[in-house]
């Protein structure tokens, strides 16, 4: 079993632990700012990306027959997060300079949230976040993927929903969410820490 030591070492990048990442002062400044930046959200720390969004997902409270939007250029883990929870999936267009077809998203009665991805850290523009305003307006969710952006502001933020990964920027596993609604996650750190040392061990 592997225990928690000054030498633990895989493939040459340090075994990474809940309990390490708070004493890091350099991971200490990010949460400083995310403190100071977002004390008006609620903040929940993860293991990772897949599991923020699926503490989400849970918190959709979706029903049979409703709907996600996701865009058609998409990663397969963000895809395989919603077919992991059995959710109704349907897609929308990105165009070639990433950009968002707004005309593309066709709104029905049983769509419940849709999700939008900041592709490269770039914030949308203003047409769709004029039509973004109008989604939350019919109570639509909007989940935020920000796994692209280095250092996320409160201007930047237009979700309901938002969540990182910090795997995407650093060498280490993680991931925020974001919310000013009502959410709850049962997780315990235990648990996160023995998730994320064996996928480091998988990553041999």
């Amino acid at each position: 079993m592997l225990t928690q030591t000054n030498k633990d070492y895989l493939g040459g990048e340090k075994i990474f632990y809940l309990s390490l990442l708070f004493k890091s002062r350099i991971t200490r400044s990010i949460f400083d700012l995310m403190e100071s930046e977002f004390k008006d959200f609620k903040r929940f720390e993860t293991s990772g990306g897949h599991s923020s969004l699926l503490a989400i997902i849970d918190n959709l409270n979706l029903e049979k027959n409703d709907v996600v939007l996701l865009p058609s250029y998409i990663c397969a883990s963000v895809l395989k997060s919603f077919q992991f929870r059995g959710v109704k999936i349907n897609f929308y267009s990105v165009n070639e300079d990433l950009s968002i077809d707004v005309a593309s998203i066709l709104i029905e009665k049983n769509i419940r949230a849709i999700l939008f991805i900041d592709y490269m850290g770039k914030s949308p523009e203003d047409d769709l976040l004029e039509f973004i305003s109008m989604l939350k307006q019919k109570s639509i969710t909007v989940i935020q993927d920000a796994v692209h952006s280095v250092l996320l502001t409160k201007d930047q933020v237009y979700g309901d929903f938002v969540y990182n990964s910090f795997r995407k920027m650093t060498p280490l596993e993680g991931s925020f969410i974001l919310t000013k609604r009502k959410m709850s996650i049962q997780y315990n750190n235990q648990n996160n820490r023995k998730f994320i040392l064996y996928k480091r061990v998988g990553q041999l």
